[in-house]
């Protein structure tokens, strides 16, 4: 491994090329190919894929399509010890409506600048500070401790639907509704309950102390319980304060003076599905009408990857329910989707690309992912963590996408009176138009300033994402500001007007 900024040698590959080398060359002679590579070997891989129609004259384009994408920044503090560690995150969501996507398509290839400035303008963007290594967010409490209490109270904040709750009133069936108050917290507690149909009406039994690991002795006692109201519970053996977001394990890789990247970036990504869920909520709940035209994008897979909560499947039952109450109450379901931009999937999609026809796709299941993707195990891939299946699809010429598709199963039952799981998820039809509708998506809203770009993806990642010059630059400033010169921020006074004062520059 080289020095920091230590340059490579241009010449390293000589000792190679030498014959002198005989302890490599020795060896390197033996080598042979396992399987020949040769076009049969990849014509019978293309044989395994399907073909979509892509030459519609006017493809589904949502109504409104929802994307989702997050940021993060978290640096320890150099030269000083302990070292010491605050992350900032950073989560932006658009909504693009198929209007804004005509119009900016009557430019053909130009775009008028004006258009795509008014959708950036639109984004709503939330942020969060997190206590890292070294860094109480409690006085009275340990690193740890105070980073789980902060995640709890952080769920806490309310989320405003205030333009969505108003435009209901042009619904009479829903005219007068009842005001419902949103937060990440309400979305956990009843996805964690496996109501999701009930929101706020929820209860979780925990059953044990996240702090001391005291279970009730009596199973028919229900110390841990959390509602709505009782959001934090206090253990009767210890005295700890255990919170409903402690089941995401979110803190497992928090202590004292570790790097706290790990968590930051879990908490990152646990809030983006949490956070597009309760929108997807919130929008069945207020504008019933307008969900089945809608589509919402999710920038990676629909997997919750970390310690073991469950969590992704219980997301999957929870949407199941969810789209299975719009569709009792006669309503259409809308797309949710999850694009990969990278990781071994990406790239074996990069690789065959070239082979494959326009419109074809591909389930990628267990055997196909095993065998040219990556190693997995012997079990259900993503058991734990996937609530989507990934589908390799090919809109057009040079592209191809990587595909997350929402499982349309309650539970990943493996009933021997049924075809296993594994099967299940990769039989396309159980998802039935949902592909084709993809395919459109995918189609309509093509960008072509990045490989494999579409539109909402883009506009979202712009917005989040956090540079290391000058953005990082600024949040170190922003980490020495609040540790090191509190006493300085006066009340009603924002962080860069006490910046200024503080560093003499203006931000």
């Amino acid at each position: 491994m080289p020095y920091k900024e230590q340059p490579s040698s241009c010449l390293a590959h000589m000792g190679f090329l030498m014959e002198r080398v005989d302890s490599t060359i020795k060896y390197a002679k033996n080598f042979d190919y396992a399987t020949n590579p040769d076009t049969d070997t990849v014509q019978k891989l293309v044989e395994t894929y399907n073909v979509l129609e892509t030459g519609k004259s006017d493809p589904w384009c949502p109504l409104a399509t929802v994307a989702i994408d997050g940021s993060r920044y978290s640096k320890p503090t150099e030269h000083l010890m302990p070292s010491t560690q605050i992350g900032y995150v950073k989560i932006g969501m658009v909504t693009i409506y198929r209007e804004d996507i005509e119009a900016i398509n009557k430019g053909g290839p130009y775009v008028d600048p004006t258009l795509i400035a008014d959708i950036h303008n639109k984004v709503k963007n939330y942020h969060y500070v997190l206590p890292g290594s070294n860094v109480r967010y409690n006085p009275e409490k340990s690193v740890k401790d105070g980073f789980r209490q902060l995640i709890h109270d952080l769920f806490q904040e309310p989320i405003d639907f205030s333009e969505l709750i108003n435009s209901a009133e042009e619904i009479p069936e829903l005219a007068g509704k009842p005001v419902i108050q949103f937060s990440l917290f309400n979305t956990l507690l009843t996805v964690m309950a496996g109501r999701a149909g009930r929101l706020g009406t929820s209860s979780v039994d925990t059953q044990r102390c996240v702090c001391c690991g005291f279970r009730n002795r009596n199973p028919d006692d229900r110390t841990f319980v959390f509602t709505k109201a009782n959001t934090v519970v206090t253990c009767p053996d210890c005295g700890g304060e255990n919170y409903l977001t402690d089941t995401l394990n979110i803190h497992d890789s928090i202590s004292e003076a570790n790097d706290a990247t790990n968590a930051i970036n879990r908490f990152m990504i646990t809030v983006e599905h949490i956070l597009m869920m309760t929108r997807i909520i919130a929008i069945a709940e207020y504008r019933p009408d307008l969900i089945g035209d809608m589509a919402f994008i999710i920038d990676g897979p629909l997997a919750i990857f970390g310690p073991k909560t469950g969590l992704g499947r219980k997301m999957m039952k929870a949407y199941y329910e969810i789209f299975n109450d719009l569709r009792k109450r006669e309503y259409d379901v809308p797309l949710l989707i999850g694009l990969q931009k990278q990781g071994a999937i990406a790239d074996h999609a990069n690789l065959i690309e070239p082979h494959i026809p326009v419109g074809a796709y591909r389930f990628i299941d267990d055997a196909y992912r095993n065998k040219y993707v990556a190693p997995v195990d012997a079990s259900d891939y993503g058991e734990e963590t996937y609530y989507g299946q990934d589908i390799l699809m090919k809109p057009s010429h040079n592209r191809i996408m990587c595909v997350s598709l929402l499982y349309p199963f309650k539970v990943k039952s493996n009933d021997p009176d049924e075809e296993p799981f594994r099967d299940r998820k990769v039989d396309p039809q159980y998802y039935g138009d949902s592909l084709e509708r993809v395919m459109d998506l995918l189609i309509s809203l093509q960008f072509d300033m990045y490989p494999n770009g579409i539109m909402p993806i883009e506009i979202a990642h712009t917005n989040v994402a956090i540079s290391m010059k000058p953005s990082g630059m600024i949040l170190d400033m922003i980490t020495d500001y609040l540790l090191n010169r509190k006493t300085e921020h006066k009340s009603g006074e924002n962080i860069s007007e006490s910046i200024v004062k503080a560093y003499g520059f203006d931000l």
